[in-house]
């Protein structure tokens, strides 16, 4: 709202003038993958069944990634397509692996974890050889995440910037090949932004740093503008006759603090453990 309120984001702005506009409740959990699989169902977590990027292993205290085929539900692309529709879906997470709709997808981040996509993550499988040789594939967050130190936001920005217009350009070249009945563009780049450089952003977080490099201050406002000029051109390129823009979970502020819960029940004594707690 306050980027929208400077004029920042003029097409989201455009959009809350000309339709409607009203805060929604996430999921719960208020998570990524259970989010965006109510998103293309319609269904809460308790329905579709998926509610965390892992699931237990039937039968075993054992884990594996969640995917596409746990869930128990048909999305709204398979319903649209078993009724003649065209459809494509470009970075949807939890469209792995691929389901073989009438039209395209193009599996997100989570297929499986990846920084970025190769032939499993496309249907039909012929599309990838076109997608790779005109726009180099497609990438998540091209940067490693686990060590961050010197420069590395900086290297993170700049990836997050090179990645929204692939994706507009990869959504444009579809729009070109036909009309679709019915489109989904996904821009986890705002996530990824928020994730990392909300401490920056906001003064009032516990980790804001006062001494930042003021390049970064302004880093999730840079990847909400441009992901605005990527919408208005995609809405332009399209002249679609409905448009829906929603976000998965919100943002706020993190505390400089974790609570290992096992770890407190423990010193409490409301936990003991079973057996020799060094073995696996």
């Amino acid at each position: 709202d306050p980027l929208i309120e400077e004029g920042a984001l003029p097409n989201l702005a455009a959009l809350i003038r000309s339709g409607v506009c009203s805060p929604l409740n996430s999921t719960t959990p208020p998570m990524t993958l259970p989010s965006w699989s109510s998103f293309i169902t319609g269904c809460q977590p308790g329905t579709h069944g998926i509610f965390d990027f892992t699931r237990r292993v039937p039968g075993s205290y054992s884990l594996e990634f969640t995917n596409a085929t746990h869930r128990k539900v048909p999305t709204a692309f398979r319903v649209l397509s078993e009724r003649g529709a065209r459809v494509a879906t470009i970075a949807v997470p939890t469209t792995y692996p691929p389901d073989p709709i009438n039209g395209v997808t193009i599996s997100g981040f989570d297929s499986p974890v990846a920084t970025r996509i190769d032939g499993s993550f496309v249907h039909p499988k012929s599309l990838w050889p076109e997608l790779n040789k005109r726009f180099g594939g497609m990438r998540f967050a091209d940067f490693q995440e686990l060590h961050i130190g010197e420069g590395w936001h900086h290297e993170a920005l700049a990836s997050l910037l090179r990645e929204i217009p692939r994706k507009e350009a990869i959504a444009s070249w579809l729009m070109d090949q036909e009309r679709w009945d019915a489109m989904m563009v996904l821009f986890g780049e705002t996530d990824t932004a928020s994730h990392h450089f909300w401490m920056f952003h906001d003064s009032n977080s516990p980790r804001h740093p006062r001494d930042a490099d003021p390049g970064l201050h302004d880093a999730v406002r840079k990847v909400y503008k441009r992901c605005d000029q990527a919408l208005g051109a995609l809405i332009d390129k399209a002249r679609p006759d409905w448009i829906c823009v929603a976000s998965d979970h919100g943002f706020g502020g993190a505390g400089d603090k974790a609570l290992y819960l096992n770890r407190y029940l423990e010193s409490a004594g409301w936990l003991d453990y079973k057996g020799d707690t060094n073995q696996p």
